[in-house]
């Protein structure tokens, strides 16, 4: 039994990051992609290529304050931005997408412009996308002066994980593992809280904890389960999953190391995978879990 529930939990270790609905997950990949898009228009200095992903009610917001209204007063902005900055490249990372309405995002996030001498001017911007006959246009843009001493609330860099708040679950042949996520210290940290039951009845409860690397820009979690054992690792993303090369030890000291995936399905459906598993340098068999969201009424 112990062995089963130790295979398990190095296959949980990794529960981490997906958003809660499908619809909005496909939603958020546009509108990275449409960030994208305009970031690699802008570095290739065409005009038209620019202002094709501008919308014609748009306004714009320089760090001094002066407002630029309509398209037509953004072409003449952009006309001379672009000029000034040729040979520049402009680099977009976004920290945060919030939907308002199922066609309203607002992006947060920080620019940086690289000369062609390799001087680099860093600024964060505020901006809202709007959907129009399936394509999502820059609808409004805020620059905002640069405060490096400022970093990014941990609440905001985490919005991501907000899925998690609530109750999972899991049921093997052999095993039921349930867990439970919440916000904890003013959404500083998320934690999940899950338990892992063998049918002989033996438990093994895992504490884990997510937060927001501000130096490393990186979500990064850690784990510690009831038998002494503890881990953790850093996530990346890619579309709808999200990988993290996660490495720790057990309670009786052996080292144990995993690739942990999540795999987003929809907003009661997830499923994570483990590969490249070792406890002690011996391999283990790739896992694969399907969690459910529990129902309210339950």
């Amino acid at each position: 039994m112990r062995c089963i529930i130790v295979t398990v939990m190095v296959g949980l270790a990794g529960l981490a990051l997906a958003l809660g609905q499908a619809t909005r997950a496909d939603e958020e990949s546009a509108v990275r992609a449409a960030v994208d898009s305009y970031t690699y228009a802008f570095n290739d200095g065409k005009l038209d290529g620019v202002l094709a992903h501008v919308a014609a009610d748009a306004d714009f917001i320089d760090e001094s304050g002066k407002q630029y209204k309509g398209k037509a007063d953004l072409a003449e902005v952009l006309k001379h931005s672009l000029a000034d900055l040729k040979g520049s490249k402009l680099k977009s990372t976004i920290t945060s997408i919030r939907f308002l309405r199922p066609d309203v995002a607002v992006v947060d996030g920080k620019a940086d412009v690289t000369a062609p001498d390799g001087r680099t001017d860093h600024g964060r911007f505020t901006c809202t996308w709007t959907k129009s006959d399936g394509k999502w246009l820059l609808s409004c843009v805020r620059n905002l002066p640069d405060s490096p001493a400022t970093p990014e609330p941990a609440a905001a860099a985490l919005h991501q994980l907000e899925w998690l708040i609530g109750d999972w679950t899991h049921e093997g042949t052999s095993y039921l593992v349930q867990v439970k996520g919440r916000w904890a210290l003013d959404k500083s940290f998320l934690v999940l809280e899950y338990t892992a039951r063998g049918k002989d009845g033996e438990d093994l409860t895992v504490l884990q904890y997510f937060a927001w690397d501000p130096a490393n820009e990186v979500i990064r979690s850690w784990f510690f389960d009831s038998k002494g054992g503890n881990g953790g690792g850093d996530w990346a993303r890619d579309g709808n999953t999200w990988t993290a090369d996660w490495s720790g030890e057990l309670a009786d000291g052996r080292p144990a190391s995993s690739v942990n995936s999540i795999q987003f399905i929809d907003d009661k459906t997830f499923l994570f995978r483990s590969v490249d598993r070792e406890i002690d340098g011996l391999p283990l068999a790739d896992l694969e879990v399907k969690f459910v969201r529990k129902s309210t009424e339950e």
